[in-house]
């Protein structure tokens, strides 16, 4: 799938996605944005924070009423970004559509991305690591270990749209994959509990967690 079928994809899918996951107030999807909220929380101000695939500026949303904070999300969907430019956010909150091949990742104190990594190729991953210069970064991943979990979200998406999108379909990756594609050594995972498929690997510390 080349990449205006990609943008295709997500311009059809973003919008309803978030609203069935969010809406739920738990689950995978809630467990991760909560997790980077935290971890964000107990990060000093100022802070310059750029989100990788921000979708309709959820997390932007979280973030408002934290003091000191100038904010840049990407996301190769315009239907998303439209979406993330129609709220009510501080002036210092920005949004970009973009693909990830054209992103200025200088002069970010942090790098986010919440989900997106699933999405990208091995060198899309790489150039997230080679060009950012932000000292922290929170990234989720969904992990290859097998679990019960895994199995059922492996038979959704292939029996939901995976026959049909040509092979672009969300990447499982061990933490060991993760760490070298993003050149890391330092950092810790975080996850809910023992089935969760998602792992948050991120270098900043929160007590709450």
């Amino acid at each position: 799938m080349n990449i205006l079928d990609q943008q295709k994809f997500w311009d059809n899918k973003i919008l309803n996605w978030e609203k069935a996951r969010y809406s739920r107030g738990r689950g995978e999807i809630h467990d991760r944005i909560t997790t980077a909220y935290s971890l964000v929380s107990g990060m000093s101000s100022p802070l310059r924070i750029l989100e990788l695939g921000c979708g309709s500026g959820r997390f932007a949303h979280m973030l408002q009423n934290k003091p000191e904070i100038e904010y840049v999300g990407v996301d190769f969907s315009s239907v998303a970004i439209r979406k993330a430019e129609e709220r009510a956010l501080p002036k210092e909150y920005r949004f970009f559509c973009q693909s990830i091949e054209d992103v200025d990742f200088k002069g970010f104190d942090l790098v986010i991305s919440l989900g997106l990594l699933d999405w990208l190729t091995d060198e899309q991953v790489s150039k997230i690591g080679k060009e950012s210069q932000s000292p922290f970064f929170i990234h989720s991943y969904s992990s290859k270990d097998w679990n019960p979990i895994k199995f059922l979200h492996s038979c959704f998406v292939s029996i939901t749209y995976g026959y049909k999108s040509s092979g672009y379909v969300p990447k499982y990756r061990s933490e060991a994959e993760v760490a070298r594609l993003l050149d890391v050594r330092k950092y810790k995972l975080y996850k809910k509990n023992l089935l969760s498929l998602s792992r948050i690997m991120s270098n900043c510390e929160s007590d709450e967690l």
